[in-house]
């Protein structure tokens, strides 16, 4: 058996070497040296293996054997280790052919099996060792040499293989260097340095010149050398010492006093291979040294975990032997002491004792926590081991009136609070939150400790509630407000109060965080913290900064204090700050304090805050740009001054466009948001802004899948699109129709098949919905052909027939008043329905029953109703053949009153003017009132909102009073009769041009009757500025020919001129009425450029010689109100003006006249 682990030793030295160099063959002859005498002068080239101590390592009781100088666990083979798999017959064939591939060049890797033994990966090698040597080529020489020095039981070297005393000088002096060498002049000095070098064939030199009793003797440091050898770890040589008799329990001395034994030595020092060789030459494992330790305590507590699992599996009954010092540790308490974890680990897994208190004061976590070491405090919470109360513990120390118990207990809880969050929780359940509260009124000491580990958790919910008391709000303001306060306790402190006030992501008590805000604003706390901001530390601003965003959110009275303290010059010019962190953070809080006020809104642009905004838009810096965008959007929100306002810096509206094409989705979103709030309410300027972005960019990012991004492009869309034909053409030429379809499409399938949130859903089908239905309509409800085209090929019309499946009577409604748009002017459409018997319609398994538009129009749902009426009144409208098949088909009775009511709902809104147009469509199907009061009493109120403030409802009056323009049932002359026209021309100066752009279009389809014509041509007449502004609105439309035929005629004989002298032509100007090149002008002709411009049969046109008179201010008066009546005014107020009797004008003249730009349809 000696034999046989002698061959398995030797196999494993070089299987060693091949692991450690990952793979690689190692070349023999290199490696192992052959054994002649003087063939090598050092250690280096002696062979690497001496004689093991015979059958004194056979007889052991444990499955554990011990390699000699390589510190590794063996373990033999296990009846359970024989039934592996395959792949250990593999990787061991694989072992078996190594020592024939050493004298091979490198072959392919090795793969070897592992297994478990007592919780550690092991590698599992299957050898054959008869074969083994059986199949070598070569059997090394000193293999033979070392087989014979067994059977001889030599204890010496020859003396022909020893030293001369030249060599052993040489071989020191290569070693230490001539100077030191020359201090070792007698045998014992070499002696001793040889054993600390390990020099083996120096020593066995030495060594024979030398007697047992000297080499037990110690040194001037109390050590001999079996001593040294342990110490340096040369087993060689303690293996020879033993063999040559020395005391393998004899302690080394100082000042002739005892200390330590060579055992405890090894164990300390980590040689398992020399532990391993003294016990089994019979050294004391339970020797208790000068210190009280045994060699067991050493190895536990310098973490050599092997060697504490050795000698307790040796000496079981030593696992918790107590020092005989006044701590009274146990092994594992000296390793918890090291912060050996490792071995703490192990000592746990041998089940050493965890109850001992040390010196009977400290428990097993106290004890941890004293030593302040966090990975083994850490380890003991993940054994979840109900015997080691870990936060119960820690809780007891901060309650401790020991100041040194309570620091240490504090250390540990902040890494521990970072490390997961759920900690927190059993440090709650535990009382520790309200430990750490209680030393806030303590010194300023344990004030820091306490808030360094409350600020790792005051965002969490439990401990928010635990700070949330006015008590420990005040205590903390307080500290604040100390003058001695130190900036770290300083920054902590509003950490803490800044965490208090945040809503955490999953959190939907807004009620809790509010009343936060309100007591930490109670307790003057806002006060303190804005004079932080011009703070030296970085730390304090960027803390204070957050504190002051958190505070302001969606609380008034916080935002009120917070300007009132001065905090908004401070944070603009914390915007200037060099850290981009800072200049993040200030740039949040202005855009928490401005949200949704307007007063704060005005204050913070007094200081100057766009410029330093927009210059934050071209930063390098993302995070920046957003945080600028989004103070931006708060600024310029719900506030047209402050709008008007960052327009007018020049580089606002390029600054976010870049933005809204970075390729990050954020940054393109916050852009995006920032310039449609710049856009306002006005559709002006929002179709100017949605035309800066590009339609393109619009319909990309309304696919791109976030909401509000979703929600934005859809209502830039709906902004183009209204009442403009062209520029939906435009929209779909350019691919921004099929984007809505296919996000629509997607939004509708979610929604039947209960996919996402539901909620989220419903609101993008709500946007998309409108936003379709400008696409589908342009304006007076004339249909976009091409869209509608596109609609029916992309099956919209089908998602839209799903959707009136779902439960929600408002997302029916949508769907019916798409799908009415669809069908407007639609043959083919009609055509379909007329087939389905109206409306009971069946195609892809998808039914369309107009049965279920009449069952919404008793909705309990006032504008589910609203938006079904205005689809019935959409099929009903100007369709005569519907009308007629519907009135066989279905019985409809409509009441005033629920008009009436819905009407007060919907005051002053566009819902107002949906429900007054469907009143005049429907106003047939009235039994309670005629239709001719019906009609009478909607015309009126539709023209009365011509003059309401909000531009919207303007538009939407006129898009309505368009499409009536066009019936010839009449309406028309009630329109008149209401002073329609009237309000039409006051609309022609209004500020928006979209609103003059729906007068054009409204006085342009009235000329088709008789009477409006007539009308409309005297007020041409008697002010042809009138005709101007009409001439410069008018885009899209229709006007009638006849019109056109008696300004033709009437050309002929001369027209009155503008009779205004060049000073209030000159105010026109600079009213922005009239174009630079035109302000020298004082007299204008125009009728024969208006016929011109719009494609007359009569297309020669001659010079002709007008007679312009004065008239005085009543022939100015014939049209009752509007500009005529300003212009009348003018004139009384010019003392003297000038008036020129004749003009006569030359065709070229008229071809640069003010027509000049606009076209007439």
């Amino acid at each position: 058996m000696d034999l046989m682990l002698f061959k398995f030793i030797i196999f494993l030295l070089p299987l060693f070497i091949v692991l450690k160099r990952k793979g690689k063959i190692p070349h023999e002859p290199s490696l192992l040296e052959k054994l002649e005498k003087d063939a090598y002068t050092n250690e280096k080239q002696f062979c690497p293996i001496l004689p093991s101590l015979g059958s004194r390592w056979h007889p052991q009781k444990t499955s554990k054997l011990c390699g000699v100088k390589c510190s590794l666990d063996i373990f033999k083979q296990r009846i359970e280790m024989r039934d592996l798999s395959e792949t250990v017959d593999i990787s061991s064939d694989m072992l078996n052919q190594l020592p024939g591939l050493i004298e091979r060049e490198e072959k392919n890797k090795k793969v070897y099996h592992t297994v478990c033994e007592d919780g550690e990966s092991c590698y599992f090698l299957k050898i054959t060792f008869e074969d083994f040597y059986a199949v070598s080529p070569k059997i090394p020489r000193w293999v033979h040499a070392f087989k014979d020095e067994l059977r001889n039981k030599g204890d010496m070297l020859k003396s022909s293989d020893r030293f001369s005393e030249t060599r052993i000088q040489d071989l020191l002096r290569l070693r230490l260097g001539s100077k030191e060498v020359s201090r070792l002049k007698t045998n014992p000095s070499q002696l001793r340095k040889v054993t600390e070098l390990g020099e083996l064939i120096a020593f066995y030199t030495l060594a024979s010149r030398s007697t047992k009793t000297y080499m037990q003797k110690p040194g001037a440091d109390g050590n001999n050398l079996l001593h040294l050898a342990c110490l340096y770890g040369h087993s060689h040589i303690v293996i020879s010492l033993m063999r040559m008799g020395c005391d393998v329990n004899q302690p080394n001395e100082f000042n002739s006093i005892e200390r330590t034994s060579p055992l405890s030595i090894a164990a300390g020092s980590g040689h398992i291979d020399i532990v391993a060789s003294l016990i089994t030459h019979g050294a004391d494992a339970t020797h208790v040294d000068y210190k009280g330790w045994i060699p067991l305590h050493y190895a536990a507590y310098n973490n050599y975990q092997y060697i504490v699992r050795y000698l307790v599996q040796r000496n079981p009954d030593s696992l918790n032997t107590v020092t005989q010092d006044s701590n009274e540790c146990t092994p594992l308490l000296l390793a918890i002491q090291a912060g050996a974890l490792d071995t703490v680990t192990q000592l746990l897994r041998l089940g050493a004792s965890i109850d001992p208190i040390v010196g009977e004061k400290y428990t097993l976590v106290q004890w941890t926590a004293m030593n302040c070491h966090i990975n083994i405090l850490k380890y003991f919470i993940e054994l979840k081991r109900g015997d080691i109360p870990v936060w119960q513990a820690l809780t007891d120390m901060l309650k401790s009136a020991d100041i040194q118990e309570i620091e240490c207990s504090a250390r540990m809880l902040d890494p521990l609070s970072k490390i997961s969050n759920e900690y927190f929780q059993e440090l709650y359940n535990a009382g520790g939150i309200d430990a750490l509260i209680s030393l806030l009124d303590k010194g300023e000491e344990l004030q820091f400790l306490c808030t360094l580990v409350l600020q790792n958790i005051s965002y969490q919910p439990l401990v928010k509630k635990a700070l949330g008391s006015t008590q420990v709000v005040s205590q903390l303001t307080n500290l604040l407000a100390s003058q001695n306060i130190s900036e770290k306790l300083q920054w902590r402190i509003v950490v803490i109060l800044s965490d208090m006030v945040t809503i955490s992501t999953d959190s939907t008590d807004r009620t809790i965080v509010t009343e936060y805000q309100d007591i930490i604003h109670s307790q003057g706390a806002i006060s303190h913290i804005v004079p932080i901001l011009t703070s030296s530390s970085y730390d304090l601003r960027l803390n204070a900064c957050y504190c002051l965003c958190q505070l302001a959110k969606l609380n008034t009275k916080c935002k009120k204090n917070i300007v009132k303290a001065k905090a908004l010059p401070k944070l603009v010019s914390l915007l200037q700050d060099p850290s981009h962190d800072i200049k993040i953070a200030s740039a949040m809080a202005i855009a928490s304090i401005v949200e949704d006020n307007t007063e704060n809104q005005m204050s913070v642009v007094e200081t100057g805050a766009v410029d330093f905004l927009v210059n934050l838009l071209f930063s390098d810096v993302s995070l920046v740009q957003n945080s600028a965008a989004q103070a931006i959007e708060n600024i310029a929100s719900k506030n047209q001054n402050c709008q008007d306002i960052i327009l007018a810096n020049s580089k606002s509206k390029s600054g976010l466009a870049r933005l809204s094409k970075m390729k990050e989705n954020q940054t393109k979103t916050c852009g995006l948001f920032a310039l449609y709030a710049i856009a306002g309410s006005k559709l002006d300027t929002k179709k100017v802004i949605a035309n800066f972005i590009t339609i393109p960019m619009l319909a990309d990012m309304i696919e791109l899948g976030d909401l509000k991004l979703e929600l934005v492009c859809a209502d830039a869309l709906n902004a183009l699109a209204t009442g403009q034909s062209n520029i939906a053409c435009r929209i779909y030429k350019e691919a921004g129709v099929l984007p809505v379809f296919r996000t629509l499409q997607g939004a509708i399938r979610e929604m039947t098949h209960n996919q996402g949130d539901l909620e989220n859903v419903r609101e993008r089908i709500l946007h998309l919905t409108d936003t379709l239905y400008s696409f589908l309509l342009a304006q007076a409800l004339t249909p976009n052909i091409e869209i509608q085209e596109a609609f029916y090929e992309n099956n919209n019309i089908y998602s839209l027939m799903n959707l009136l499946s779902v439960g929600d009577n408002l997302l029916r409604a949508k769907s019916w008043l798409c799908i009415a748009a669809y069908m407007r002017d639609n043959q083919r459409a009609y055509r379909n329905l007329e087939k389905g018997m109206l409306f009971n319609i069946e195609q892809n398994n998808q039914h369309l029953n107009i049965n279920d538009l009449l069952s919404l129009l008793k909705s309990e749902y006032c504008l589910a109703r609203v938006i079904a009426i205005l689809s019935l009144a959409l099929f009903v409208f100007n369709n005569k053949p519907f009308q007629r098949t519907f009135s066989r088909n279905y019985t409809l009775r409509l009441s005033y009153k629920d008009f009436t009511d819905l009407k007060e709902d919907y005051f002053n809104s566009t819902n107002f003017c949906d429900i007054t147009f469907s009143q005049i469509t429907l106003a047939s199907f009235f039994r309670d009132i005629s239709s001719a009061d019906v009609i009478i009493n909607g015309l009126q109120d539709l023209i009365n909102l011509l003059s309401d403030s909000n531009e919207l409802i303007v538009i939407e009056s006129l898009n309505y009073l368009a499409a009536l323009s066009r019936t010839t049932e009449g309406i028309p002359a009630a329109i008149i009769g209401a002073n329609g026209i009237e309000h039409c021309f006051k609309n022609l100066f209004h500020q928006a041009n979209s609103v003059a752009r729906m007068a054009a279009v409204v006085l342009g389809y009235l000329t088709f009757n008789p009477t409006a014509r007539r009308n409309i041509l005297t007020a041409f007449r008697l002010d042809p500025y009138l005709c101007y502004m009409f001439n410069k609105h008018f885009s899209v439309g229709e006007i009638c020919k006849k019109f056109k035929y008696e300004w033709e005629m009437t050309a002929t004989k001369g027209l009155p001129a503008l009779s205004l002298d060049e000073e209030i032509l000159m105010r026109k100007y600079n009213e922005g009425f009239l174009p630079p090149s035109k302000k020298n002008l004082t007299n204008r002709f125009i009728a024969s450029n208006l016929i011109s411009k719009n494609n007359c049969k009569d297309k020669e046109q001659t010079d002709i010689t007008n007679d312009i008179t004065t008239r005085n201010s009543k022939s100015l008066a014939i049209v009752r109100d509007g500009p005529l009546m300003q212009r009348k005014l003018a004139l009384l107020d010019n003392p003297k003006p000038q008036i020129k009797n004749t003009l006569t004008t030359s065709k070229k003249f008229y071809d640069s006249f003010l027509f000049e730009d606009s076209t007439i349809h």
